[in-house]
């Protein structure tokens, strides 16, 4: 018969089992997109995944630079999961095969080092190694995935975007579309405009030198900052996510000018999206962007921006506002002799010069 200390001691070494329940690899593998993240923190910290970290690992593994075992090792290797203390069978050779491509990267170049003083290549492979490890760091949440700081990037875009006055003289082509929707100069306050992106401030600054009001989103801090102590209403915010936060029919006019080309596919549905859902009704979605119907910009000039993802067509964002429910949704090309907009179904593709020609960037224009 069992003494009360020795089945103390049974139900204790029961329930640690039970804590250390064995996982099978090929199991949680088996799951795809948002039920393999479900699955995942279910099994392995036993709670269904929040928000944000459902996000995060989801945009991860849809892009590409996270794969599941990344995402269960990011899991098991947390504070959470070590506490849990969960044994996943067949993920030993996963973390040895880590440790084995690090330590073969290592051991690569000191042996070039050494053996034939070779320093391109010795330089090639510093690359490689410190890309690797950078991933590995990015995956266990040491390192922030970025390709500039805050500040570079503002230096990027001031060498490669153009002087402000050149930039807010072209964007004057705007004013004579928003002036009816905002109304006479005195009720200009009244109206609610907002410019997702707005970078290092050329719209807004055009908007007040006519006394119209604006507010600002950006994610970048160096340019919040700097805007604001310019006395300029601006906030410091992923634009999505500042969308989804407003309530609906609340802004007059929204603008993005120069921001859709830096989203993924699905980002760009959902800012149509969401912009749509906070509009009023009458109100205006302007969205600018680098035109793929210019050879020079499609084939080449798109790509100086690293942190563009890939041009959207002219023809497809027209679409995508129909297919949303805009009441008009139309894109134009801008003139370049007379600075007026050409609808895109007005201009003709005839001959190489006119692909040449035609404006380097085009403005899609929603109504709701």
């Amino acid at each position: 018969m069992l003494t009360k200390d020795q089945l103390l001691i049974a139900i204790r070494n029961e329930i640690n089992r039970i804590n250390k329940k064995e996982i099978f690899l090929d199991a949680l593998l088996s799951f795809e997109d948002e039920s393999f993240i479900d699955i995942v923190y279910k099994e392995i910290l036993d709670r269904f995944p929040d928000e944000k970290g459902k996000e995060y690992y989801l945009k991860g593994l849809r892009n590409g630079y996270l794969n599941k075992v990344d995402i269960i090792l990011s899991l098991i290797n947390s504070d959470e999961g070590r506490s849990r203390n969960k044994k996943i069978i067949g993920l030993k050779k996963y973390k040895y095969k880590r440790f084995l491509k690090l330590f073969t990267l290592k051991n690569l170049k000191n042996t070039l080092s050494f053996l034939f003083k070779m320093p391109k290549l010795i330089s090639y492979y510093d690359f490689i190694l410190k890309d690797y490890e950078n991933r590995l760091n990015r995956i266990e949440g040491k390192l922030e995935s970025r390709f500039l700081s805050d500040v570079q990037y503002a230096e990027f875009e001031n060498k490669f975007r153009g002087p402000k006055e050149k930039i807010k003289k072209h964007l004057t082509i705007y004013l004579d579309i928003i002036k009816p929707i905002i109304g006479r100069e005195n009720k200009y306050t009244n109206k609610l405009i907002i410019d997702l992106g707005c970078g290092r401030g050329d719209w807004l600054e055009l908007l007040a030198e006519y006394g119209i009001k604006c507010i600002g989103v950006d994610i970048n801090k160096y340019f919040v900052n700097s805007l604001k102590k310019e006395g300029f209403d601006v906030i410091k915010s992923d634009i999505l996510s500042f969308l989804k936060d407003l309530e609906d029919g609340s802004v007059d006019i929204l603008t993005a000018f120069h921001v859709i080309e830096h989203l993924d596919v699905s980002e760009r549905y959902l800012l149509l999206r969401e912009g749509f859902r906070v509009l009023k009704e009458g109100g205006l979605f302007i969205i600018e962007t680098p035109n793929p119907r210019n050879i020079l910009v499609g084939s080449g000039d798109f790509y100086v921006d690293p942190t563009h993802k890939t041009p959207i067509f002219p023809d497809t964002i027209k679409f995508l506002g129909e297919l949303i429910g805009y009441n008009e949704s139309i894109s134009y090309f801008i003139d370049n002799n007379s600075f007026k907009l050409i609808k895109i179904e007005n201009y003709r593709f005839d001959n190489l010069e006119d692909y040449i020609n035609i404006s380097r960037d085009f403005v899609w224009i929603g109504k709701k």
